[in-house]
């Protein structure tokens, strides 16, 4: 209950409002139904007894009221009242249970929204320490089981409380020994076995979040390195595995539906048998039908309403027992959502950067969780238009320092600034919308060519104009053009269906598409065979007076053009000066371009 309480007050405040409707609606059906099964115990003693019309003052009010003129037809209009009562009162219940479902799992869904705007918002940081499977679990398969086995099991567990409540206080008035007797049993038959399986339902839970993070994390690592593992001969290895896991998987599932649905086999025989045991014993008290029947069918109706009831209330609960785990995977995440609208990171006013002169680092310091700095008192500015290169060895801090520049990551101690603006939290937004970006490894839709190059674009809203320009200056003319569908060739899912040089051309359109002022290149023509890569760092190099251009240099030969490279080593930046300059007085430098020309990636 602690936990559903949290979990309640995570809702927004309209929600919240719509599950106090719910409820008041749930009471009013339950209502609705007790007097259903109220009133089919009057309409049988009148069947079998018309005189009862006599001594009942209500009945007898309601046949001088109505103006019948004899029993029978009294009977009749009677049964046919009750008959329509019944239906509406039982089309009213299903719509309100419709209603309910549909609301329990648009309310889990809206949770999920909230959970995945709140993951995409988190920095380029957050991102680089956080395993993907890991958001991927938690989205489609913790918020799936808040969904389907909290929201919505809870609000039917009070709808069906609500009923069992009602008819107990009904059959108590009827006959309280009877009604008590019959409710202390079958409460100490749902509390046992409640009591019984508790432990097993909450291990169930922690095991179904522990093998769906880990089947997430296996196919993860199945598809995106299908190829190392074809090489290696390791897929009987992760089959193995995955054969595990769904199978400790399906049996925690099963387990937890098999505790929902055993205490019905067992609450049925002690109903009815406990029915037929009032009706003797009513019988032998008696001796007359007349008395039994009504009574009994009143029994009959109420257990015929109350064992669904009590059988939905114990499952769901058993489910949510179980399920209410996967709230606390997420709940520290979920809790950093409600005010995450109102967050001054997010929510702050965007100051808008203008880049007309240059880029600024002064006294640049940054590391990851306070561990060994990376980058180290690194200072420096790059002018408007000008083509810059970073050189260095593996683990020289060349990829960060660029991550730094671009905004992606904010620095430790120092400051990165664009025209006298300091790039920030309120700042990246607007920048970011200056910076074409091209990473070693391009990420690929399983999409078109053209819906590739115009990355997140909508289809209709795709220029022609800017994808030919930006095809062009990628050089993928002549590849395109061989191609039957053209831009509309689909490239398979991750690109399978293209050369590595082919999916660099895409990545490198890709950044040009948006016509930015800044353009980086992380290695990116590191796939390209030779002749390739000296015609896009042409046509790159033919860019450098209308973009700035940032290189981080796989091959020296692709920084030969650079008005500055900068030399790093261990986070500092060693020298820097012309390819020229660096050659006549680095020695390091001259022992990259002579000895070793392919430099590792940072």
């Amino acid at each position: 209950m602690k936990k559903l309480f949290e979990l309640f007050n995570i809702l927004t405040p309209s929600q919240k409002r719509l599950i106090v409707g719910v409820q008041v609606a749930v009471v009013v059906v339950s209502l609705i139904e007790v007097a259903g099964v109220a009133s089919v115990a009057p309409f049988l003693a009148v069947a079998l007894n018309p005189s009862v019309i006599e001594q009942n003052q209500a009945l007898q009010f309601a046949y001088q009221f109505g103006g019948f003129n004899s029993t029978r037809n009294f009977t009749i209009s009677f049964g046919i009242a009750i008959a329509i009562f019944i239906f509406i009162g039982n089309l009213i219940s299903l719509l309100t249970m419709l209603a309910m479902t549909f609301f329990g799992l648009f309310l889990g869904e809206s949770l999920a929204s909230r959970l995945y705007g709140f993951y995409i918002k988190q920095n380029y940081l957050f991102h680089t320490k956080t395993n993907s499977s890991l958001l991927t679990t938690r989205l489609a398969q913790e918020c799936s089981r808040l969904t389907y086995g909290v929201f919505a099991p809870a609000l039917q567990l009070n709808a069906k409380l609500f009923i069992v409540v009602v008819l107990s206080l009904m059959l108590i008035a009827l006959n309280p020994l009877i009604a008590v007797t019959m409710a202390g049993v079958l409460g100490v038959i749902y509390l046992v076995l409640y009591v019984l399986v508790r432990g097993v339902l909450v291990k169930n839970g922690r095991t179904i979040s522990l093998k769906h993070q880990q089947r997430y994390k296996l196919m993860n690592e199945t598809f995106g390195g299908i190829k190392v593992l074809k090489l290696t001969g390791e897929e009987i290895k992760y089959k193995t595995n995955f054969t595990k896991f769904s199978k400790l998987l399906a049996r925690a599932n099963a387990t937890t539906m098999v505790i929902g649905l055993a205490p019905k086999y067992v609450v049925e025989a002690v109903v009815f048998g406990g029915g037929i045991i009032v009706a003797l014993f009513y019988l032998l008290d008696s001796g007359s039908f007349d008395e039994i029947i009504p009574l009994l069918s009143l029994y009959v109706m109420a257990g015929y309403k109350l064992i669904p009831a009590l059988q939905q209330i114990f499952s769901s609960a058993s489910l949510i027992r179980s399920e209410i785990n996967a709230f606390d995977v997420i709940k520290e995440d979920l809790l950093k959502t409600v005010n995450m609208e109102e967050s001054s990171v997010h929510n702050a006013p965007n100051t808008s950067v203008q880049f007309n002169n240059e880029i600024r680092l002064s006294d640049v310091e940054f590391s990851y969780d306070c561990n060994q700095v990376v980058v180290k008192q690194v200072g420096f500015s790059i002018k408007k238009n000008t083509m810059v290169g970073f050189v260095g060895s593996t683990g020289s801090g060349k990829t960060t320092l660029v991550d730094i520049i671009m905004g992606l990551l904010q620095p430790t101690n120092g400051s990165v600034s664009v025209d006298g603006t300091e790039i920030t939290d309120n700042t990246f937004k607007s920048w970011s919308r200056h910076i074409g970006y091209v990473p070693q490894d391009i990420f690929l839709l399983d999409s078109s060519i053209k819906s590739n190059i115009a990355f997140g674009i909508p289809e209709e809203q795709i220029s022609n104009e800017q994808l030919n320009n930006a095809i062009y200056l990628a050089n993928l003319e002549n590849y395109i053009a061989e191609l039957p569908a053209g831009v509309e060739t689909l490239v398979g899912e991750r690109g399978v269906q293209m050369s590595g040089g082919q999916k660099q051309r895409i990545g490198i359109a890709r950044a040009l598409y948006h016509n930015p002022s800044v353009l980086v290149l992380d290695e990116a023509t590191s796939a390209l065979d030779g002749v390739t890569e000296s015609n896009i760092m042409s046509a790159i190099s033919k860019l450098a007076s209308k973009l700035t251009i940032i290189l981080i240099a796989h091959r020296l030969t692709t920084i030969k053009d650079c008005d500055c490279i900068f030399l790093l080593e261990k986070g500092k930046i060693l020298d820097r000066g012309t390819y020229e300059e660096l050659i006549e007085h680095s020695e390091q430098f001259r022992r990259m371009a002579d000895v070793a020309p392919n430099v590792g990636s940072a």
